[in-house]
């Protein structure tokens, strides 16, 4: 093999390797950068509409979007929580539901959770409070500090507070 055909041979190699390099590296970033986030009806919000409701989730005020008094036993789609935070209201999950099942939970953080076995689990219990309950907007406050460390709830406006948290008042 003359020295030109070895540098042609090797100029080749090289540049298929390069390319080999590039489409693996295309590929993987692509597998890491893949978002799985839910597609469909409410999926896309990224801040609370003015219908959104109000409920404390572990303590700290959240919107909640559809409320569960919109969302029909055979809803597809998810319901969005935000939670406050330093003044206003920042993403934090959403549930996802095909055919009135709720699937899993969705976040930045964690990706897709599935809700798969929770109906028979003790480990599950967001499963059982969902979709979630709310309030109509302006009804509750943001816990202070005392009342989350220390239990108690601020005052409401009058009337705004039933037992059934998406009665329609």
């Amino acid at each position: 093999m003359t020295k030109q055909m070895q540098l042609n041979l090797s100029k080749t190699q090289a540049c298929k390797a390069i390319g080999m390099f590039f489409a693996l590296a295309l590929m993987s970033s692509s597998a890491l950068c893949a978002n799985d986030e839910p597609q469909g009806l409410n999926c896309s919000m990224i801040e609370p509409p003015a219908q959104a409701g109000e409920t404390y989730f572990i303590g700290i005020l959240a919107n909640v979007f559809p409320r569960k008094s919109e969302i029909p036993a055979s809803y597809t789609g998810c319901q969005t929580m935000w939670i406050w935070d330093d003044n206003r209201y920042i993403f934090d999950h959403k549930i996802v539901f095909k055919n009135g099942k709720a699937l899993g939970l969705w976040s930045l953080e964690t990706n897709f959770q599935s809700f798969d076995g929770c109906e028979k689990s003790k480990e599950c219990e967001i499963f059982n409070t969902l979709p979630y309950s709310s309030y109509p907007k302006n009804c509750l406050k943001p816990l202070t500090t005392q009342q989350y460390m220390f239990g108690g709830q601020p005052k409401h406006p009058k009337g705004c507070i039933s037992d059934d948290p998406d009665s329609k008042f």
